[in-house]
């Protein structure tokens, strides 16, 4: 999957990173899978109370955060979705039937994700039944979510990167965008054609596990390449909280800087490094960084490089639909055309398979 490198929000060069963050948040279980399980029930039961010919309508799941640091993407990725539905059922929906969308805020937490999973792989009346699922935008317990929603016969598909494992799931879902180490040859690439012998620093959590994966994945990209000697791996944990002591550390031997970390400390150490240096160069994972990041970060997150998916816009493959769409006054922002072009990839093999049966879109 193809995407975009963004200096400050602006596109600077076709290369690209895969991303998709955990958050740590640790809600009450119990109340979010109450309030999911009431909402969903309202909203798939009403089917039981209209007539038969209103009733015809195939359920999509949106999986994607709606409140706290990562809303803003989850919100992206739902609206985009919810204006191919409205799109989609303008022309007459599929194969005959609307497409009713509810969007599920998992609030990216391992014991929520899978529960979720469970409710939703239980309904199997033909009224309540989940036809679809789009996402997660978080990977908290992918493997295992997407093995219960595979057999439940509901089709998954991922339109943004994750983190996870390496290995295929059973049943894989259909992934829009891969997964979240492949950063790893995007930003070599970068590197390889724009600061090839340049030193670079790699600034990491080792305490977080995915993130040690996509550092491993770095390093190992710069050492099959002959250029491991250009490469210098830095700890956040072995520096505590001192940021102004790793940044000066860093800035002995580079001025090229990949930063892996929490968006926090992503952004206090991108804050030292510029106010120690202001012309080196500070790389990061876009979909990583949460809403607080400028405003910790200040200034000094002026001429800071995202590593972020390429906009389906810049494709002209696109441009009817995107003109299509502005006519009716709708258009898909930011990961909302990752959600419009799921939900379309979808309708078209639906439509090719001539049945929303699992195993016959499967082999459509």
């Amino acid at each position: 999957m193809g995407g975009i490198l963004y200096k400050s929000g602006r596109q600077v060069n076709k290369k690209v990173a895969k991303k998709s963050e955990t958050a740590t948040m640790r809600p009450l279980y119990d109340n979010y899978i109450f309030e999911f399980m009431l909402k969903l029930l309202q909203i798939l039961g009403l089917a039981l109370l209209l007539p038969v010919s209103a009733r015809a309508a195939v359920n999509v799941v949106v999986i994607a955060p709606q409140e706290g640091d990562y809303k803003r993407f989850g919100r992206e990725l739902a609206e985009g979705v919810k204006i191919a539905a409205r799109d989609i059922n303008e022309h007459g929906g599929v194969l005959g039937q609307k497409i009713n969308v509810l969007v599920a805020d998992d609030r990216c937490d391992d014991t929520f994700a899978v529960s979720m999973a469970q409710m939703m792989s239980v309904n199997s009346s033909a009224e309540d039944k989940v036809n679809l699922v789009i996402g997660p935008y978080c990977g908290n317990r992918f493997n295992q979510t997407a093995d219960i929603y595979a057999k439940a016969g509901i089709l998954q598909i991922v339109p943004v990167p994750l983190g996870g494992e390496k290995t295929a799931v059973p049943a894989a879902p259909l992934k829009i965008a891969g997964m979240r180490f492949e950063q790893a040859g995007a930003f070599y690439d970068y590197y390889r054609h724009s600061f090839q012998g340049q030193n670079t620093a790699l600034a990491y959590n080792a305490d977080d596990r995915e993130l040690v994966s996509i550092a491993a994945e770095i390093q190992g990209q710069f050492m099959r390449n002959g250029s491991g000697n250009r490469l210098t791996s830095y700890n956040f944990t072995n520096y505590g909280k001192d940021y102004n002591l790793m940044a000066r550390e860093i800035l002995l031997n580079s001025r090229l800087v990949y930063v892996l970390g929490a968006s926090k400390e992503t952004a206090k150490l991108t804050r030292a490094l510029k106010e120690q240096r202001p012309d080196v160069l500070v790389f990061t994972d876009r979909y990583q960084l949460k809403d607080n990041y400028e405003e910790i970060a200040g200034s000094q997150a002026d001429g800071t490089y995202y590593l972020g998916l390429k906009n389906f816009k810049d494709s002209p493959y696109f441009t009817e639909t995107l003109v299509n769409l502005r006519l009716q006054g709708m258009e898909p922002a930011g990961l909302g055309v990752y959600g419009f072009a799921a939900l379309k990839l979808w309708s078209e093999v639906a439509a090719k398979a001539g049945a929303f049966d699992y195993k016959k879109m499967k082999e459509a």
